[in-house]
């Protein structure tokens, strides 16, 4: 039997101290089979889940998260909107499909800005009066609806009294 080969290293105190390179294996007695080592983690393995499961749950986690962020988004648009007449309270409240919705769309006219602050201002937030030609359509419609009414409501002319002759 060859001798097992060692290398000195210099220990904390400057010495050369002799170590084993490789260290001599164990006695036969200390041999332990490969399933009696590993029988305690093989009994109950726990079950990985199934990517297919992982990934449908993440993408129903980021679906909610899309929808809780577009529903903020469209109750953000509300504010925008509430300042409106009653006239036109259908868009104040006015939900559209989550992949349909633009911050930026008016939901009147349906024209698409680049910015809110410019929704703002065709809305007539901006101080300047409701730009939204189709709002004022609407409005201006509904006016001359209520002039009509109050026309067919007018009480007739009175009768005048005339005088008997007698």
């Amino acid at each position: 039997m060859q001798p097992i080969p060692r290398i000195t290293i210099t220990s904390p105190t400057g010495d050369q101290v002799p170590v084993l390179l490789f260290p001599l294996p164990a006695p036969r007695s200390a041999v332990v089979e490969p399933w009696e080592f590993f029988s305690d983690q093989l009994a109950d393995p726990e079950p990985e889940p199934e990517p297919e499961q992982c990934g449908r749950e993440l993408h129903l986690h980021h679906s909610r998260i899309a929808a809780e962020a577009i529903e903020q988004g469209q109750k953000l648009c509300d504010e925008l909107y509430a300042h409106l007449p009653d006239i036109l309270s259908e868009f104040k409240t006015m939900r559209v499909p989550a992949d349909e919705f633009q911050r930026e769309k008016c939901r009147i006219c349906g024209y698409t800005f680049f910015k809110t602050k410019a929704l703002r201002i065709h809305l007539g937030l901006g101080g300047r009066g409701l730009a939204c030609k189709k709002a004022k359509e609407l409005i201006a419609a509904h006016e001359e609806e209520e002039e009509e009414e109050e026309e067919d409501v007018a009480p007739p002319p009175k009768k005048r009294r005339l005088a008997k002759r007698g």
